[in-house]
């Protein structure tokens, strides 16, 4: 698999949906790539799960459980979005086209490891 390039088409996080903070209680756990944005709506996250719902948890819950659960300062996260992914195998390179390409202010250098990502946006 080394040298192999994988390409993809990936949907503009412009065309997702966009939910409040309070609506992750909505959401189901189901597997997903997600996005946190700021009061600005600008995106400083995103992320990979499993299981949605608990994941987003983590991100918008209370300032005494918070600490432990997200990279995200306590008041900067407002908004999300997320799209579905049928195969939780595509997680990790859905997450890294995303991340690579909108550097998201809370993601840090390190998952941009490998270099072989994806290049096509629909």
């Amino acid at each position: 698999m080394s040298g192999e390039f994988i390409t993809h088409k990936f949907p503009k996080i412009k065309t997702l949906k966009i939910y409040t903070k309070k609506d992750y209680k909505l959401i189901t756990n189901k597997t997903a790539v997600y996005f946190i944005f700021n009061r600005n709506k600008k995106l400083i996250y995103v992320g990979q799960t499993n299981y949605l719902r608990i994941r987003l948890w983590g991100h918008f819950c209370s300032i005494n459980n918070r600490e432990q659960h997200s990279n995200i300062p306590i008041g900067k996260a407002f908004y999300f979005s997320y799209l579905d992914i049928d195969k939780p195998d595509k997680l990790y390179l859905f997450e890294k086209f995303y991340v690579y390409h909108y550097k998201p202010i809370y993601n840090f250098p390190y998952n941009m490891q490998n270099k072989h990502i994806p290049v096509e946006e629909n």
